[in-house]
């Protein structure tokens, strides 16, 4: 089920930069919410690097299962102030800053 949603994904996204004139030029972040570290297998199988989860702790658990090849990690969700040393480390990206308090701690932890 995974790999018939991830080509059919891949090949809408191919369509849309196809349509627009542009190549290769979107990522795309595989998003594991509430899937167990199986389905981040599974998208890592089929040749994907890039995930994202919205929850510290649900990609805490699934980071230290995971065992294929290296990943990058995306926070994608709210990140919660008190939850900024945890994140840091865990994420190579997080894309929900909402605030500059936030921004501050981060920096600060970073």
């Amino acid at each position: 089920m995974i790999e018939e949603s991830l080509h059919a994904i891949q090949q809408r996204m191919a369509d849309a930069m196809a349509r627009v004139g542009r190549v290769d030029t979107a990522l795309l972040v595989a998003v594991t919410k509430n899937h167990p570290v199986s389905a981040v297998e599974e998208v890592a199988r089929l040749g994907v690097t890039h995930v994202g989860e919205n929850r510290v702790q649900e990609a805490k658990e699934k980071q230290l299962t995971y065992k294929g090849p290296q990943l990058t990690w995306h926070l994608i969700g709210h990140l919660q102030v008190n939850k900024v040393r945890q994140a840091v480390p865990m994420f190579d990206l997080i894309h929900s800053v909402d605030s500059r308090k936030l921004l501050d701690e981060i920096e600060k932890v970073a």
